[in-house]
């Protein structure tokens, strides 16, 4: 959510998103001092059971993410699944997608969503509006893969691929089938 705050006084409010500042030098590994808490539980509250809506905090910690855009048909992201797997990629998507209900909102990118950060941002579909972009920009690679060579997506990838979705998905799911696990990154 995004919101003009006008202050009154001294601003005390600092915004700082996941991925934005470089990651901290390791600190060495020591024990941390453990302590048992004995809680009572409320009479009068009974929790029942617990369900997130999603996993929250999933995109940020993800080192591949594949944003989807309004080209990829949600009946067929099960088509995906291969390649998510073989990558332990997490699914993103842009704001038509998620306006759709075809992704939860938390899993929207870009200017009315979330910014990400990271090793590789596969966007299938996605034609690349700057709303968008401004969601994936810190992503280290961007690889588009879009129908439409035209598709401004191409003026902000590193790489990219003017072809069917479906048939590149096939490829690069056939192509990391071939690879040992946890050598997604490595030069053939």
């Amino acid at each position: 959510m995004l919101a003009d705050i006008t202050a009154h006084g001294q601003v005390r409010i600092a915004i700082v998103q996941t991925g934005s500042l470089p990651l901290p030098t390791a600190r060495p590994r020591s024990s941390l001092p453990v302590r048992v808490l004995d809680v009572v539980a409320e009479a009068g509250i009974r929790i029942l059971r617990t369900h997130p809506a999603y996993d929250h905090d999933a995109l940020d910690r993800a080192d591949v993410v594949i944003g989807l855009g309004a080209g990829v048909p949600a009946d067929a992201y099960g088509e995906l699944d291969g390649l998510r797997g073989q990558w332990g990629a997490e699914l993103a998507a842009t704001r038509k997608v998620t306006d759709t209900g075809a992704l939860a909102h938390g899993r929207q990118l870009g200017v009315t969503g979330r910014s990400v950060a990271p090793r590789l941002y596969l966007a299938i579909a996605v034609s690349g509006s700057r709303d968008h972009l401004v969601g994936v920009e810190r992503a280290r690679t961007i690889v588009a893969i879009n129908h439409d060579p035209e598709a401004p997506i191409f003026q902000h990838c590193d790489f990219g691929l003017v072809a069917d979705w479906r048939e590149a998905v096939r490829a690069l799911t056939t192509r990391g089938a071939s690879r040992p696990a946890g050598d997604m990154f490595a030069r053939s």
